[in-house]
């Protein structure tokens, strides 16, 4: 839990950060440095954000699309029945992260991204302890290109000093040049000549976030509300709908458990769907009360 505290850690120029919407990006741009196996600036980003007051929460769906040359055919004639995991610019999406970061930084921030940045760069260049499950993933990175910063000294041991220098300066340029400074900068013209032809300069002009509504569950006078993800969304809010006898008896009286017990049922669900153990991140599932029929839309 190392990089979580570190994203808002009580520091002088940390504790500026004020409410939660911007301690959520200074954490998520130290989680792209620290845990780049579960995040980072070349993937995408979701957010629900919920605003005191407000009947319901704001959605941002910030995964990014197919590159415009994108033909699944092409695909087919190779012999893949799945898509390829290594080195095929077929399965990678023009990262949303990013833009994912500056539309909630545009909506709800009020500091400038450089204190918000502050300590994902202090990170990258001065160096974190590489976590066990970091360290353990890395083992993924065998002939693949850029990632040298891993393996300085051999395949990294849990604990290591790992230095991402080249992450912090695009994260530094992207305070001073915006979302051109990484889509069209240097990132994006290496990120077109890997695609050979699946992407355009044109496919990284257009911005991947955009604002959404969630999908929802009612149970009675609640609603759990989760973000229409491109994989698996909606069937967490569906899965919700299996404890919808445990919620009555549950959540409605005891609301300061309501998220925690959400997330185990999703986690259940999920994996008996799935067959596979699955860990939803806090708050990936929001619990609302409505205060008229009309907010039910």
């Amino acid at each position: 839990f190392f990089q979580a505290e570190d994203g808002i850690r009580d520091q002088p120029r940390s504790r500026g950060l004020g409410d939660v919407y911007k301690r959520q990006i200074a954490t998520s741009a130290v989680l792209a440095v620290t845990s780049q196996h579960m995040c980072g600036v070349g993937g995408d980003l979701w957010a629900l954000v919920h605003v005191p007051g407000e009947p319901r929460p704001f959605a941002l769906n910030a995964s990014g699309h197919s590159g415009s040359g994108a033909d699944v055919d092409s695909l087919r004639r190779d012999g893949f029945r799945e898509m390829p995991f290594h080195k095929d610019p077929r399965s990678v999406t023009v990262p949303g992260c990013v833009d994912g970061w500056l539309a909630l930084h545009q909506r709800f921030g009020r500091l400038p991204l450089d204190q918000i940045f502050a300590d994902a760069i202090d990170l990258a260049i001065q160096g974190f302890p590489i976590s066990a499950e970091c360290a353990q993933a890395t083992k993924l990175l065998k002939d693949i290109d850029n990632t040298d910063d891993y393996f300085v000294n051999g395949p990294p041991r849990p604990g290591e000093l790992i230095r991402r220098s080249s992450l912090g300066e695009t994260l530094e340029s992207i305070i001073h040049g915006g979302r051109e400074a990484f889509y069209e900068g240097e990132f994006g013209d290496e990120f077109i000549a890997f695609g050979a032809g699946e992407y355009t300069s044109q496919d990284l002009q257009k911005i991947q976030a955009n604002w959404v509504e969630p999908c929802v569950w009612w149970m009675g006078a609640w609603s759990a509300k989760r973000l229409f993800l491109r994989c698996r969304g909606v069937y967490q809010v569906l899965s919700v709908g299996r404890y919808e006898v445990f919620a009555w008896f549950v959540f409605f009286p005891i609301v300061a458990v309501h998220v925690v017990a959400t997330e185990h049922a999703l986690e259940d669900s999920l994996q008996q769907q799935t067959g596979k153990p699955i860990s939803c991140t806090p708050a990936t599932c929001l619990l609302y009360t409505s205060p008229s029929p009309r907010d039910r839309g």
